[in-house]
């Protein structure tokens, strides 16, 4: 009986090898099988997995009546505001004279990307993405790490700015390959998604309408582009606006923006231009607002 039972402790080590073993031989066949990854790029631009130059034109199909004109004093539909946060927004006054230091208040990185202008991105040099707007005049510059750098660039010593600093990223989902878990070789151009991370901000305005967001706000970004059928090139913007002082959960939005094609048209406006209050619309904007809402 003992010797019966150490044969049968044999024989289940034996199987349990074997399999291990047969196991092994398929994940390293699969790796065999499957193309070489693609050799690392030496800079940002030739490791872009997408394409995000060009002249982008915003598309607004969602909350039209606060991103065209300028809501009314304590509008704040799908904003996470805390008490602070309101009772600040309450104190805005559209007939008070705006300082001239703080006219470009309502062109801040958190804000701008919702406004209804147009978003010109191109490359300034091989690791930093330049992104202009027509309203506000407003330039952001995105700083990518150097290869093998290791972290992401860290914002300098300075005073804050309406656009502050932004480091990205190019980022993807893996796929993986059934059980072995050899994820699929992935390389420039071959899709995925611009992350940029921005922060020393200076204080400004969410809405136009005195929302506030402040010096503490940090902004996440994801950029990504999509292809139709018929050749247009769209581009969606997922932001993520993190302030500790004035909100009381992330500020989640997305914009989507549809690629210029031939002579791109480009009419930047300064700070001084404020989209007019919604209350002084015209009938129809006001019908329409009626309708969306």
């Amino acid at each position: 009986m003992k010797r019966e039972t150490i044969s049968h402790r044999a024989w289940l080590r034996g199987l349990a090898v074997l399999i291990a073993s047969s196991a092994a031989v398929h994940v390293l066949a699969q790796q065999l099988a499957a193309p070489p990854p693609p050799p690392p790029a030496h800079n940002a631009r030739a490791g872009a997995l997408i394409d995000v130059t060009g002249t982008w034109v915003p598309v607004i199909t969602q909350d039209w009546s606060i991103r065209m004109v300028t809501p009314p004093k304590g509008e704040f539909s799908n904003l996470t505001l805390n008490p602070v946060g309101r009772a600040v927004a309450m104190r805005w006054d559209p007939n008070a004279p705006v300082p001239k230091g703080e006219l470009c208040r309502t062109y801040g990185a958190p804000a701008i990307v919702q406004l209804p202008g147009r978003m010109r991105i191109s490359w300034k040099d091989d690791f930093t993405l330049r992104l202009d707007f027509e309203l506000g005049s407003q330039t952001r510059l995105v700083h990518f790490a150097p290869p093998g750098f290791g972290a992401l660039p860290q914002p300098p010593q300075g005073p804050p700015s309406w656009q502050g600093y932004s480091v990205g990223e190019w980022t993807y989902q893996k796929q993986w390959r059934g059980f072995d878990r050899n994820p699929a070789p992935h390389g420039p151009g071959q899709g995925g998604a611009l992350r940029v991370k921005t922060s020393r901000l200076r204080a400004g305005f969410l809405r136009a309408n005195g929302v506030p967001y402040s010096g503490r706000t940090t902004l996440t970004e994801y950029f990504r582009r999509f292809n139709l059928p018929n050749g247009e090139q769209w581009l969606v913007v997922i932001s993520s606006v993190d302030d500790p002082v004035y909100l009381a959960a992330p500020y989640v939005t997305s914009s989507l923006f549809k690629r210029e094609t031939g002579k791109p048209s480009w009419s930047p406006l300064p700070c001084e231009f404020v989209p007019p209050l919604q209350d002084a619309a015209p009938p129809d904007v006001r019908e329409a607002n009626t309708a969306v809402n």
